[in-house]
Formats: C-alpha cells, sequence, structure tokens
C-alpha cells in the first residue's frame, strides 16, 4: 500500500505541470532581444534556456546568493565595506561593453533593490513584454 501511495504521489507531481509552451517563451524573447550589442542579463537558470531555446548566449549577472559569497569571500573582516561603492564597482565591471539588460527572474530583481533601482531610475526601456524587460544601457539619463 506504501509502495502505491507514494508511487501516485510521484506520477500526480510529474503531470501536474505542463511545461509543453516554455519553449515557445524562451524563443519568443529570443526574437525580441535586439541584435545591434551584447546583453546581461538576470535570467532563469543562468541563461540556459536562451541559449537552448533562442540560440543566444547573454553575460549573466549573479543572483542574491552568487553576490552574498562574492561579497564574503572579498570582505576584510576587521574593516567596514562600504556594500553601495563595492556595488557599483561591480555594476560597472560586468556590465562594461554591455548594451541591454534582460531581466526575466523579477523575484531576484526585486531580492536586489540597488540593481532594479539602478536600471528602473537610470535606464530607458527598450523593450518590455510578458515577462521579461529590456534596459538600454547606452541612453543612461
Amino acid at each position: 500500500m506504501a509502495i502505491g501511495y507514494f508511487s501516485w504521489d510521484i506520477r500526480t507531481t510529474l503531470f501536474s505541470k505542463n511545461y509543453r509552451l516554455e519553449p515557445l517563451g524562451w524563443q519568443k524573447i529570443g526574437r525580441e532581444l535586439p541584435t545591434d550589442g551584447e546583453i546581461i542579463a538576470l535570467t532563469h537558470d543562468y541563461g540556459r534556456e536562451l541559449q537552448y531555446y533562442a540560440w543566444t548566449s547573454p553575460r549573466i549577472w549573479p543572483y542574491v546568493a552568487d553576490l552574498s559569497l562574492s561579497m564574503q569571500r572579498n570582505q576584510n573582516l576587521n574593516a567596514k565595506v562600504d556594500q553601495v561603492k563595492l556595488y557599483n564597482d561591480m555594476f560597472a565591471s560586468l556590465t562594461q561593453g554591455c548594451r541591454y539588460f534582460l531581466v526575466d527572474l523579477f523575484g531576484e530583481l526585486d531580492a536586489q533593490p540597488l540593481l532594479k533601482s539602478r536600471l528602473y531610475d537610470h535606464y530607458p526601456i527598450y523593450k518590455q513584454g510578458d515577462g521579461y524587460v529590456i534596459f538600454d544601457l547606452s541612453k543612461p539619463h
């Protein structure tokens, strides 16, 4: 009886989600991406879906967990680190040479308020669609 219960639970879990339309969404984003400049992206699974379905390989913006590990690694325990300066330096370094910033992982963007405010306050939206926004980094305001 226990084997039957767990087997049914696994089957129900596997069939409860339908991922058949997911490739179409990634292909649509791929068609919307500009081709006249390099792109940095805050995207799902470090951009693997974009690589596979949209045939594009943007530079990847780190997730909160990645940033936390990086800051811990670079932090001197005896000195107070200016987090905003560290973030600004990192933003300049990671976006150097990039013309566009793609965001399709909005929960992660909300978890990075410095990035969110910088993008929305200083850069115009190039294109926006269902589940994504592209900022134009070449036209700061």
